[in-house]
């Protein structure tokens, strides 16, 4: 079999993954934090200056985290937002309980704001990624064209032919010629 070294991928290189706890709780993580830091800032402008809506700073860390992280760190986002909102925001401060019904309608606009743009935000993030993998494939494809052609024997086409479906389908590949 002719050696022909990898040539179909060779700037796709695969990361490896130390610590899948991390992985998976980190962007929820960076979701509180931004949420954090939103609330901060919320108060800050709400002890300086009067905005009407000030609500809308909570949707910032839901759309940063939904492009960013996917849906469940936004998710994160939203439910922590409006529970900021109405916790340090509304009157009575510092307490979940809720005075006035145009506060309840703002916090439930918030979170419903906020799902609609988890949602949005993780099917662009979806399509993104998928985009990306189709355009992986195309080049993995276009490769392996290449490769074929330039090969002279049927073991070489067998060892092109290995590596491409190696690459595609992300798993050793075999061919068997009957």
């Amino acid at each position: 079999m002719n050696d022909l070294g990898s040539k179909l991928h060779p700037d796709i290189i695969q990361a490896v993954d130390t610590d899948p706890l991390a992985r998976k709780w980190t962007p929820y993580l960076g979701s509180v934090v931004m949420t954090a830091f939103a609330t901060m800032a919320a108060i800050g402008l709400d002890n300086s200056v009067t905005i009407p809506n000030l609500s809308l700073i909570f949707v910032i860390p839901v759309v940063v985290a939904g492009v960013s992280s996917g849906l469940g760190p936004s998710l994160c986002s939203a439910i922590l937002g409006a529970l900021a909102f109405n916790f340090f925001l509304t009157e009575p401060r510092y307490s979940l309980a809720v005075d006035d019904p145009a506060n309840i309608w703002a916090i439930g606009l918030l979170f419903v704001a906020g799902m609609i743009v988890s949602g949005v935000a993780f099917t662009s993030r979806r399509r993104a990624s998928e985009a990306a993998l189709l355009r992986t494939q195309a080049v993995i494809l276009q490769s392996y064209a290449r490769d074929v052609v330039a090969a002279g024997t049927v073991d070489a086409i067998m060892s092109v032919t290995c590596e491409a479906l190696a690459a595609l389908f992300r798993v050793p590949a075999s061919v068997v010629i009957v």
